[in-house]
């Protein structure tokens, strides 16, 4: 009966093994680069929004809506 409870300790060794390094690893990675990715993104449209809006607030300033209004004529 020893050698039965060996290979079953052996065998369940080698499960632990492979679930820990082959599922639980990967899968720790994977997230990890996923959030790293998402961050990434997520700085970049922030970025993004600050240039937009950067730019049409200097553009507002600078336009006179009074100089581009033009005269209403009625066409017969």
């Amino acid at each position: 009966m020893g050698i039965f409870r060996f290979f079953g300790e052996l065998l369940l060794i080698y499960l632990a093994y492979k679930i820990i390094f082959e599922l639980i690893i990967p899968a720790a990675t994977i997230t990890k680069r996923a959030k790293q990715m998402m961050d990434d993104v997520n700085q970049q449209q922030q970025k993004y929004s600050q240039q937009q809006n950067t730019t049409t607030s200097n553009s507002s300033k600078k336009t006179n809506h009074e100089d581009e209004y033009i005269d209403y004529e009625e066409v017969k």
